[in-house]
């Protein structure tokens, strides 16, 4: 099932939206997955990401609070403020 997950692409219209919230805030993905299938994912979603992070690095699965303090310092802020998706566009 998981490979199936690597597969799946962006309904048509998420490239160019993120694309336009891209050109004025940075954009991120934050999964469940493990880094090797978020990088072998890459091909298909046709986004470019700001950074790719998966709970691996946090150390903690979604929705544990350790994991949202760990993407916020690595994107750059204090905290998790802006828009914020935990519904995925593939």
């Amino acid at each position: 099932m998981v490979a199936c997950i690597e597969t799946l692409e962006c309904f048509p219209e998420m490239p160019a939206a993120l694309k336009r919230i891209r050109a004025n805030d940075p954009i991120a993905v934050l999964s469940n997955g493990d880094p090797d299938m978020l990088e072998r994912a890459k091909q298909f979603h046709r986004v470019e990401f700001d950074r790719v992070m998966s709970v691996a690095q946090a150390r903690a699965s979604k929705t544990h609070v350790d994991t949202y303090t760990y993407a916020a310092p690595a994107m750059g802020g204090s905290d998790l403020r802006g828009p914020f998706c935990d519904q995925p566009c593939f």
